[in-house]
């Protein structure tokens, strides 16, 4: 059985997702506090999210997740999808191997684009 429960951005939430938040955490953080962004704790702790709806197009966004059992949670997460009436989600990731978990899950994968970070360098 899976747990799911809405929290505030606490110091055990910012721990868990801490190598996930990268240079957002205060944006993160005062999302979740102002209502913006929610945080969840999925099985007890086991597993982290911050997510947001777009309702400009209808979507789940997952900000950020960290820990483990996300594999077993993505059915979950597909079924509230479907429920609250939503056409799919956006996943922020480095991770390209989590194309396969969500496609397991249930979700259909379309890769939306790359992000690069570039660093300024003087040009001579």
């Amino acid at each position: 059985m899976i747990t799911l429960e809405r929290t505030a951005w606490t110091k055990q939430a910012r721990e868990a997702l801490s190598e996930t938040l990268g240079d957002d955490e205060k944006e993160i953080a005062s999302g979740v506090s102002a209502g913006k962004l929610e945080c969840w704790n999925v099985n007890n702790g086991s597993l982290w999210l911050v997510t947001s709806v777009d309702k400009s197009t209808n979507e789940l966004i997952v900000c950020c997740a960290a820990g483990s059992g996300l594999d077993v949670f993505l059915p979950t997460l597909n079924r509230i999808v479907l429920k609250n009436g939503l056409k799919g989600g956006r996943f922020f990731t480095k991770r390209k191997a989590l194309a396969r978990l969500i496609r397991k899950a249930g979700f259909g994968v379309q890769l939306e684009g790359y992000v690069f970070t570039v660093k300024a360098a003087v040009v001579n």
